[in-house]
């Protein structure tokens, strides 16, 4: 029923390059052999540009833009052991360091070795997660970017923590079912549904159109392989399947009734499907289980507000304020109604 494996085994590419600290007719040559191998790649002669890239690391390979092309090129011609090598190069010198590194991953590895045995567990979720792919190389069927996972990537990190997890506690674990169903029974009881899908491919999008993600030498690809997802889903979306998916989140909440986040992604459900009232009582739902969070009074205000609902919309968008004095959305539509409907009191 759900399948949201999207095949791409491209490496996540760095931030920012430090440019290469040469002498200017070292740098010149290095530039000129860095210029050929970007015009061949985009000609599509993979062998000519990894043979230019070759030449420019001959003289300086500390760039990490050409380690990210170098093993971008490797790949292609399925050397999938030097192009691994080359991406983790490219990460290393990536001079915008929000990734864990070669060596923050080392004294990861060292700590657990030490303190192994002492009611501490390892799981080296970067080698494993890679051995499951076709090349060993993770790509964007695990993560959104460089660091937040996919649904699917979610699944089978948490998949891999429960089975080491019960193996320490259970003397006998119970009857293991294959990844595929019960990546489809925990999408049902998270109602996680083909609007759903549609939205975190949405939140990822929004996020990487800014920079710097701007500045990657692959944000037009990803843009677009982003917008594909969201268009699959599209493809897949009848008026019919709008009602699957409310009978899903209703499904999902009657055997989870406190779960605020299926709650909330309804309340989103049925907002954006242009079902105000039904949002504001799932709104309000939260607001009662949560009610020292400011997000879900500014939610219900803010929908009361479109209603005309003014007295109720500004209890919500005080509360929230009361709770988070700097939510600027919440004080922004309290201003736009104080404006349009000034309070007395």
């Amino acid at each position: 029923m759900l399948k949201i494996m999207f095949r791409n085994p491209r490496r996540e590419p760095p931030f920012v390059s430090i440019p290469p600290a040469l002498a200017a007719a070292e740098l010149a040559a290095w530039e000129g052999h860095f210029r050929a191998g970007l015009d061949f790649e985009g000609r599509g002669l993979t062998e000519e540009a990894l043979g230019a890239y070759k030449a420019a690391a001959a003289i300086e390979s500390e760039h990490a833009e050409l380690q990210f092309r170098l093993g971008t090129g490797h790949l292609a011609l399925g050397r999938a052991d030097e192009a691994a090598a080359a991406f983790t190069r490219a990460r290393d010198l990536d001079a915008l360091a929000v990734r864990a590194d070669t060596r923050i991953n080392r004294i990861i590895r060292d700590a657990i070795e030490h303190f192994q045995g002492q009611d501490l567990m390892g799981l080296d979720a970067d080698t494993i997660l890679a051995g499951q792919t076709a090349d060993g190389l993770t790509g964007l069927e695990t993560f959104y970017e460089h660091v937040h996972f996919t649904v699917e990537g979610n699944f089978r990190l948490a998949r891999l923590m429960a089975n080491m997890i019960g193996q320490r506690l259970l003397s006998s674990p119970g009857q293991v079912r294959d990844a595929e169903t019960e990546f489809q029974a925990c999408a049902e009881r998270l109602a996680f549904s083909l609007w759903d899908q549609k939205r975190v491919w949405n939140v990822a999008l929004e996020r990487i159109s800014v920079p710097t993600f701007t500045a990657q030498s692959s944000h037009a690809s990803t843009i677009e392989y982003f917008r594909e997802r969201m268009l699959e889903v599209d493809r897949r979306t009848t008026r019919a399947s709008w009602g699957e998916v409310q009978r899903d989140y209703e499904r999902a909440l009657r055997q989870r009734p406190d779960d605020t986040l299926i709650r909330w992604n309804y309340a989103q459900f049925l907002e954006r499907s242009g079902r105000i009232p039904e949002a504001i009582v799932q709104g309000q739902a939260i607001c009662q289980r949560l009610p020292d969070n400011a997000w879900p009074h500014y939610f219900v205000g803010s929908l009361m507000a479109k209603q005309g609902r003014i007295r109720e919309a500004i209890h919500y968008l005080e509360r929230a304020l009361r709770i988070q004095p700097d939510v600027p959305f919440a004080q922004e539509e309290w201003d736009r109604i104080n404006a349009a409907f000034p309070i007395t009191g």
